[in-house]
């Protein structure tokens, strides 16, 4: 990795202090594929590293949607319970790729978001599943019903057929509403 990639990404192997606000650990019991919607103030998770905290879903999560306004995700399930020592997390500054719509800030190849920092534009990618190419999904084209939130709606990324598997985030343009969007296995 050059000086420049790495003074852009702060790569973090899971050292990171993990805080949960009292009473609102993730919902027990999720498997594959299951999520919830985590929601600012009583965000479930915060990862604190380097000196920088954000808002993130748990280890084994992914992000599968989010309102940036009310700082609520849709965390998503994607590693198997009691594997999440195998997850990996980067903290990335600046990758970027163009889906056709012009640059935005993604997760390195194979990684997903797991957390987000709009302010200072940092994203949580983690590994431990196998993604599909990433594919665009724009403009907020994508809605979902949510729980918690005051708007009636949010951003997610769509299932390839009507009834899933639910696509999660790679990467986001919070200006256009845009997000990177993969499949995972």
């Amino acid at each position: 990795m050059s000086t420049a990639n790495y003074a852009q990404r702060l790569v973090f192997v899971l050292c990171a202090t993990l805080t949960f606000s009292a009473g609102h650990a993730q919902p027990p019991g999720l498997k594959v594929g299951q999520g919830y919607w985590d929601v600012a103030p009583h965000a479930r998770q915060e990862t604190t590293a380097f000196g920088v905290t954000l808002h993130a879903c748990p280890l084994g999560f992914a992000m599968g949607g989010a309102n940036v306004v009310e700082n609520g995700f849709s965390c998503t399930r994607v590693v198997p319970l009691g594997k999440e020592s195998s997850v990996h997390t980067v903290y990335d500054r600046g990758t970027q790729k163009d889906f056709g719509t012009g640059s935005m800030h993604v997760c390195p190849a194979g990684m997903y978001m797991r957390g987000f920092h709009e302010g200072l534009n940092i994203l949580a990618c983690s590994d431990g599943v196998t993604l599909a190419p990433s594919f665009l999904d724009p403009s907020g084209k994508t809605q979902m019903a949510t729980k918690g939130l005051n708007q009636d709606e949010a951003h997610v990324c769509p299932p390839t057929t009507g009834l899933g598997p639910w696509g999660i985030m790679t990467g986001i343009h919070v200006g256009r509403n845009d997000f990177a969007c993969a499949l995972y296995k």
